[in-house]
């Protein structure tokens, strides 16, 4: 930052706004709304799930053939499971992950897209 404030560089970006890029944030997203604003969300979020909670654990691994499961790690489409889509085997694989490093996933429900017209 020092660099920065003697401006030496240029930022495309302002510190700190990669947090927001973060996947698991996602799933804080109405949370957060809440928290700062006395109005009501316009704008579901996507149900996602945090696979350390118990509770979404048990539901993520009974619904992983609906489910979209992204690495909370990767980007580009590395490293994710599109249920529907998937393979009993990948399925099997996908639950061996979430239970050996819950953290490293992060499920949501899948989103059909409709074409506007």
């Amino acid at each position: 930052m020092d660099v920065y404030k003697a401006g030496r560089i240029a930022l495309a970006n302002a510190p700190g706004t990669g947090v927001a890029d973060d996947k698991v944030v996602y799933a804080y997203v109405p949370k957060i709304v809440k928290y700062y604003s006395a109005r009501r969300r316009f704008l579901p979020n996507v149900p996602t799930y945090l696979c350390w909670d118990e509770k979404d654990a048990a539901y993520v691994l009974e619904h992983l053939d609906q489910l979209v499961v992204k690495a909370a790690n990767e980007s580009g489409g590395y490293g994710m499971l599109v249920g529907p889509h998937s393979t009993a085997a990948e399925r099997t694989e996908f639950a061996k992950r979430i239970r050996a490093n819950p953290r490293i996933t992060l499920p949501s429900r899948r989103l059909a897209f409709r074409a506007c017209r």
